[in-house]
């Protein structure tokens, strides 16, 4: 799905795109690290995860809501 997407998306360098920048909730991952899967369940993150982009930077955030409002943060490669 996400490569029939990026076909018809106008916007060819998104890492490039003002657009990009901004908080986002995360809807969807199978990130495992995201996900917390070696983690005890009741430690899991049982909220809403938020990834805050900055293409400035080249920095994204993910955000954990709950348990512990953990934090990590990613350097982006072009």
């Amino acid at each position: 799905i996400a490569r029939k997407l990026e076909a018809v998306n106008d916007i060819k360098e998104p890492l490039k795109s003002n657009l990009l920048n901004g908080k986002w909730e995360l809807l969807y991952t199978t990130s495992q690290s995201l996900l917390q899967t070696k983690r005890p369940k009741f430690l899991r993150p049982n909220g809403k995860i938020y990834q805050a982009i900055n293409i400035d930077t080249l920095r994204a955030q993910n955000i954990e809501t709950w348990p512990f409002f953990n934090q990590v943060i990613i350097f982006l490669v072009q």
